[in-house]
């Protein structure tokens, strides 16, 4: 009897981590389409070879976000553990935790980076956090039903 309900539980579970992932892929290809359909007008040379690095930039940016984000959707399967699932907020933390620490770390990092060079870091990067704000938003709308259905379950 136990084995059945671990069993129920652990696709309870993997349906929400897979329903995150396919999320994080979506919003990785959309930001993805929005950033090559901006348009710029190159006038020489140095121009489209900025431009470039730019794409490039962009790419690697992109990807650590998306990387971020699917190791992030890994902590859903701490709710495996009964201690976590059966409070509230420590299954929270598992959801938006990890996301929210590492935005904040970025947000920091960018700024003082930035700030050294005299660029405004937060305007700068603004297309990626608002892609990172919501996917956070996602996380926790899944929470929500996550907890919902948990108490059904």
């Amino acid at each position: 009897m136990r084995s059945s309900a671990d069993k129920k539980l652990k696709k309870f579970i993997l349906k929400f981590w897979f329903s995150n992932l396919i999320f994080s892929l979506i919003l990785y290809i959309g930001f993805r389409i929005v950033l090559n359909n901006i348009d710029t007008e190159e006038s020489n040379f140095f121009e489209f070879i900025l431009k470039i690095l730019e794409l490039f930039l962009d790419i690697y940016l992109t990807a650590l976000f998306l990387g971020a984000m699917m190791v992030c959707s890994f902590t859903y399967f701490l709710n495996l553990n009964n201690q976590i699932r059966n409070n509230t907020f420590f299954s929270l933390l598992t959801f938006t935790a990890i996301p929210i620490a590492v935005v904040l770390f970025y947000c920091i990092q960018f700024n003082i980076d930035f700030q050294m060079e005299d660029i405004d870091g937060l305007r700068m990067m603004k297309p990626y956090f608002i892609v990172a704000f919501i996917y956070i938003l996602f996380s926790i709308f899944l929470f929500i039903i996550f907890r919902i259905k948990l108490r059904k379950f």
